[in-house]
């Protein structure tokens, strides 16, 4: 059934205030107290903000104002409304207070090559006053850059950083890892099966330290298997397509790679990925360290750009 009314014209930002405290109290008496209104004031606001939309919110009993299916969804609206506006609001008064200064980003993170370049343009487009350093390296090197206070936080892959005690980090973006030749793909599970007759080709792969080639390493001896005897290894994949197109072997890449070098063969739609050749990589930072203002904004910024696919 239609709603009886445009919400972008009619509905008001103190009616999902409302709702959401009501849908949490679940009483008249208790809402009006902790908006600082009178029980009538939320209660003729609910019965406007029904009237909009055409249907009840609440069922009210003896036991209070019990939110329905609908309510929760407005809710839900409300609370991601409500969140970009304090985004907003911080935005304007970094922006209004000419924010400047010098960012030092370490970088080891291929698979967000793209939207980190594109959060950079957007920054310095907007903020020129920002100026930006990345730094590319080993991610033990970028962590302990960190400690020594020479990166402002780094972006890298997550693995196996939840003992670090003083770092915080966030996800971004999760790559699922596959084999290419400059030919053909194959997935993880082929590889596995008829690894006779991948592993007597040279094989370009990253050095080790880096996730995706310690996970290799990892999947290969657990099946009992011997790794490649011709390896070339890199600690960038800048080159290493074309290293396997003359070698005629093989490589590990993962889907952002293959989307950003447009390899000549199409993804299978039966391709098959393994759980532990996800790679999650995202952003990390010292929690006991106090950041410049000009530090938290880039950060911030990237966190609320690049959001997890879901």
């Amino acid at each position: 059934m239609p709603i009886k009314a445009d919400l972008r014209v009619h509905m008001k930002l103190r009616h999902f205030r409302i709702i959401d405290t009501l849908a949490t109290t679940k009483n008249l008496r208790l809402a009006a107290q902790h908006i600082g209104v009178t029980p009538t004031a939320i209660s003729k606001a609910c019965l406007e903000l029904e009237d909009l939309v055409g249907v009840k919110l609440f069922h009210r009993s003896n036991n209070g104002m019990l939110p329905n299916t609908l309510c929760q969804r407005v809710v839900t609206a409300g609370r991601r409304i409500d969140s970009e506006l304090k985004n907003l609001m911080y935005d304007l008064s970094v922006l209004n207070s000419s924010v400047q200064g010098r960012v030092r980003i370490g970088f080891q993170a291929p698979s967000l090559n793209r939207e980190i370049a594109q959060c950079v343009a957007d920054i310095i487009k907007n903020t020129p006053n920002i100026k930006i350093s990345l730094e590319y390296g080993d991610r033990r090197q970028l962590i302990t850059s960190m400690e020594r206070n020479e990166l402002d936080f780094i972006l890298v892959n997550l693995s196996g950083l939840n003992h670090h005690d003083r770092l915080q980090s966030h996800m971004l973006k999760t790559d699922k890892c596959f084999v290419a030749s400059i030919q053909s793909l194959h997935d993880m599970p082929e590889v596995i099966e008829k690894w006779d007759s991948f592993v007597e080709k040279p094989w370009v792969l990253p050095v080790q330290g880096l996730a995706m080639r310690d996970r290799f390493e990892a999947l290969i001896l657990a099946h009992g298997l011997e790794m490649p005897q011709t390896i070339v290894e890199m600690n960038s994949p800048m080159g290493a397509r074309e290293i396997v197109a003359l070698t005629g072997g093989y490589g590990l890449l993962t889907l952002s790679m293959h989307e950003q070098i447009g390899h000549v063969s199409n993804m299978p739609p039966n391709m098959r990925f393994l759980p532990e050749m996800e790679l999650e990589s995202g952003i990390v930072w010292a929690k006991d360290k106090n950041h410049s203002p000009v530090a938290d904004f880039v950060r911030d910024y990237i966190m609320r750009t690049i959001r997890p696919e879901e």
